[in-house]
């Protein structure tokens, strides 16, 4: 086992590794010599039986010694006990998530895994991005599968933690080449809806109409929410602050040249309302860039239809 092994993989495929349940009664010495990774490993036997008659007062034991001696696979080993109430010990979340800073803190990147997911779900305290982000990125650089993605959409605005859009597109593709489908499709929309935003070429379009409301304003800021949720703001004195379209949910059709219609749902604050027109009435040097945008949104909506199922 390297130093790598201990920081990245978990306990079940520890135990397949070291030769379990054969290795049981080695490994059970070692850990009554003082070895705190075989403290670590011989709980977990423990608890599942492989090669040990099973017992959870001595897989709790012996974790517990692990993570006293202050190694941070033990450490990760023993938050699992409070995460799942294993080991006879009620669930403890904030212990939990105690041992799993100082496991993620002494360097296992499976801690920084599981401490993402608390953070994001808010297990036991409040959901907070950035942190989220912190061990997400940790996770990431170690190639914990599934959390290059998850760090790639970290950075986006949809989450509210730092907003890096070339960060993210970097990370999904990452997540991509390490065979992520979902990475794949992420970083496809978010790569072409940053393309159909570059620039200037999405602000100054006319919206007309809104679910049957008349709108009657230009469009002043466009960015990315996530890989297939865009953010048009507009100005007309506060009244829609922020159009979200939401292209999974949504389909478009061009009804003329310079017009584009939105259809299905299109979100302002709590408002959801099923259709929104926009579209180029300008002419003049511009307008091709922005004729040009419209058409990449409509290429970026069937994109986000067939991704649909990946987010």
């Amino acid at each position: 086992m390297s130093a790598r092994d201990w920081q990245v993989m978990i306990a079940p495929d520890i135990r397949q590794r070291l030769g379990f349940p054969g290795a049981a009664q080695r490994v059970l010495a070692a850990a009554q010599q003082g070895d705190a990774k075989a403290m670590a490993v011989i709980s977990g036997a423990y608890v599942t039986g492989a090669g040990l008659t099973r017992n959870p007062g001595e897989a709790m034991r012996w974790a517990r010694a692990a993570a006293q001696a202050g190694d941070p696979f033990g450490q990760y080993v023993l938050a699992l006990f409070y995460v799942n109430g294993t080991g006879g010990v009620q669930v403890d979340l904030a212990e939990a998530r105690r041992l799993l800073t100082l496991a993620s803190d002494g360097g296992n990147a499976r801690a920084a895994s599981v401490l993402t997911d608390f953070y994001i779900g808010g297990s036991g305290h409040a959901v907070n991005y950035s942190m989220a982000a912190r061990y997400a990125r940790l996770a990431a650089e170690a190639e914990i599968p599934g959390y290059a993605y998850q760090y790639g959409l970290l950075n986006l605005p949809g989450y509210g933690a730092t907003i890096d859009f070339d960060e993210s597109l970097r990370w999904l593709r990452r997540s991509c080449e390490a065979g992520d489908a979902k990475g794949c499709s992420a970083a496809s929309a978010l790569d072409l809806q940053m393309r159909v935003l570059e620039g200037d070429t999405a602000k100054g379009l006319f919206i007309s109409t809104w679910g049957r409301g008349t709108v009657a304003a230009r469009t002043d800021s466009a960015f990315p929410e996530l890989p297939c949720v865009t953010h048009l703001g507009v100005a007309r004195n506060g009244s829609f602050p922020s159009f979200e379209i939401d292209w999974t949910r949504t389909t478009t059709r061009r009804t003329a040249a310079n017009t584009l219609v939105f259809e299905g749902a299109v979100q302002v604050g709590d408002d959801v309302r099923e259709r929104l027109v926009i579209f180029e009435r300008d002419g003049g040097e511009e307008a091709i860039a922005k004729l040009d945008a419209l058409q990449r949104m409509g290429r970026l909506n069937s994109m986000c239809q067939v991704f649909a199922n990946g987010y």
